[in-house]
């Protein structure tokens, strides 16, 4: 009865051809009643979705891109048991429903609600086609997908948001972007179309943000003219406000200097003056600087670029290199003066590149990054993002980075134990491949700590954490990095989620590391170590995690 219903309701409405049922089989209902395949009952169910924002004046609908994005949403609600099904999925990580889940987009805070984009791949993973497009080609075809939230912690799945249009200036991808509350209060969406690469605008007049029209004077920027800039290279625009003054930055590179933030200026986010670059450098090598953020801390401001190298072919993630930062005075509203670039986060740019922030109604920047891959064969996803971080300037000018506070609700059943004495190898009385483990270790005269996770019962497979005392290295799962305690400091201080099939690991909340474990899903067993002395765990919890898509009953 309640598909029949739905068939009624479709039929009623005035878009024909847009939100009515499927040509074929529309001469037999019967299929609406016991005989329908799980793609059509999805692809009604998304169309209905969809119906009562049809006659709602205030929404603009885009009719040519409705009827894609229902079509898309059908697939990935019928991938979507066979997704939840699969061990190594994450459960407190954001991922599509299904499909491929790329870099965070368009992060923004709007009406009541945290709002998260990505770059969405229904009909692909694992970078191969799964299926057709509605027009019958195969291919990438990058949409955004969209997640929100009414606190930050749980999250639910929201129609696609924007799909390329064939035949336009978006012909295949709607590619990396961020979102702004306009001048008026109207939420807007720039994003990189391509090919060739320009900047587009996307609005919403939506409360839920679910629902965009394309700018009709779409594309809005072009390249602009620079010396020796490296062609394909201008995208992922990302924005700020700067008193009246809108800021706007892209990807970019020359030949001569390398990466570059290329900067633009608008009083009116239509209208965009070239200003020169952000920030340039990292060398000839340097071909692009992806997904460039940019955080203001007072007189202090925090650049983050994913800068890609053209003489990586030795590694596995060529050409991506290391998210980097740098922090530097920004001043008369558009001289940045770059500092030292560092790594955001010394696991595998496989595993954390392409990072975008939003900044909260309390003034906290969260950061996300996209994690490649991912999922077990037969299952219809890979990628996730990463947990957010909070970014912060320390008072001693170092970058903080921390779990965002939020993540403190999704904490279950607890296990705790304080003042053991560590010399040789503890093997916890818990096991988890869903928990948060917070370790603070005295090193006392050990010359090597730890902690192993996703661990086999005997220890022979394992994820390991070691930090080197006697040499001042830190080691995450053999991703290295130099690394000292500060004066103050006087515990080594482990915070660690472990999500399935990814780690995420913040040491003393400023060095972060995320690695992907592949290990067998049973083997969750977890141990602290020392090696060549003795050292004291002052203290060692863990909770179990709950998911981000379930909220517990009041």
């Amino acid at each position: 009865m309640r598909m029949i219903w739905i068939r009624q309701l479709l039929r009623a409405l005035p878009l024909a051809g847009l939100l009515s049922a499927p040509e074929s089989p529309a001469s037999d209902s019967s299929w609406l009643a016991t005989g329908a395949s799980a793609e059509q009952t999805a692809l009604m169910d998304a169309r209905a979705k969809h119906a009562e924002m049809a006659h709602d004046p205030s929404i603009q609908l885009d009719v040519n891109q409705l009827d894609r994005i229902t079509r898309a949403d059908a697939y990935v609600a019928t991938e979507q048991a066979s997704v939840d099904s699969d061990p190594l999925k994450p459960m407190f990580h954001i991922m599509a429903a299904a499909g491929s889940t790329g870099d965070p987009n368009g992060l923004i805070y709007a009406k009541g609600k945290y709002h998260v984009f990505f770059q969405h791949s229904p009909y692909m993973v694992w970078g191969k086609p799964v299926a057709e497009w509605p027009e019958g080609k195969v291919g990438p075809q990058v949409s955004w997908g969209h997640v929100s939230s009414v606190d930050g912690v749980y999250w639910q799945h929201e129609p696609i948001a924007i799909m390329p249009q064939p035949g336009s200036y978006d012909p295949g991808l709607c590619a990396s972007g961020s979102a702004v509350m306009a001048d008026d209060g109207t939420p807007t969406i720039f994003y990189t179309a391509a090919e060739p690469q320009t900047q587009c605008i996307a609005r919403s007049q939506d409360p839920n943000l679910r629902y965009w029209r394309k700018d009709p004077n779409n594309p809005i920027l072009y390249e602009p003219k620079i010396n020796n800039f490296r062609k394909g290279g201008f995208r992922d625009p990302f924005l700020w406000r700067e008193g009246k003054t809108w800021n706007l930055i892209t990807c970019g590179a020359t030949t001569d200097q390398g990466g570059m933030a290329v900067h633009f200026q608008s009083e009116n986010l239509t209208n965009w003056t070239h200003v020169g670059a952000l920030a340039e450098g990292m060398g000839p090598h340097c071909v692009a600087w992806e997904c460039p953020t940019f955080m203001r801390f007072g007189d202090q401001s925090v650049l983050v670029v994913s800068p890609l190298f053209d003489n990586l072919q030795d590694t596995d993630h060529a050409p991506r290199g290391s998210v980097s930062y740098t922090i530097g005075p920004y001043k008369n509203g558009s001289t940045f003066t770059p500092g030292e670039w560092k790594p955001l986060d010394i696991g595998s740019p496989n595993d954390f590149y392409a990072t975008q922030c939003l900044k909260t109604p309390d003034g906290r920047y969260l950061l996300w990054s996209m994690i490649i891959g991912g999922g077990s064969p037969g299952h219809n996803w890979s990628g996730k993002l990463s947990l957010p971080r909070v970014i912060t300037v320390r008072p001693d000018g170092l970058l903080g980075q921390a779990p965002a506070p939020e993540l403190k609700q999704l904490r279950r059943a607890h296990w705790g134990k304080t003042n053991l004495d560590l010399a040789g190898e503890h093997t916890l009385a818990i096991k988890s491949a869903t928990c948060e483990i917070i370790a603070e270790i005295e090193i006392g005269t050990a010359k090597v700590v730890g902690l192993d996770v996703r661990a086999s019962d005997d220890f022979s497979t394992k994820t390991r954490i070691s930090y080197d005392a006697s040499r001042s290295i830190l080691d995450i799962s053999g991703h290295k990095a130099g690394f000292k305690l500060l004066a103050g400091e006087h515990v080594l201080r482990l915070q660690v989620f472990v999500d399935r099939s990814v780690m995420e690991a913040f040491v003393n909340g400023r060095l972060c590391g995320t690695v992907q474990p592949f290990q067998d899903i049973n083997d969750k067993a977890i141990r602290l170590f020392s090696e060549g002395g003795t050292a004291r765990i002052r203290s060692v919890g863990i909770w179990e995690m709950g998911s981000v898509w379930a909220r517990p009953a009041q």
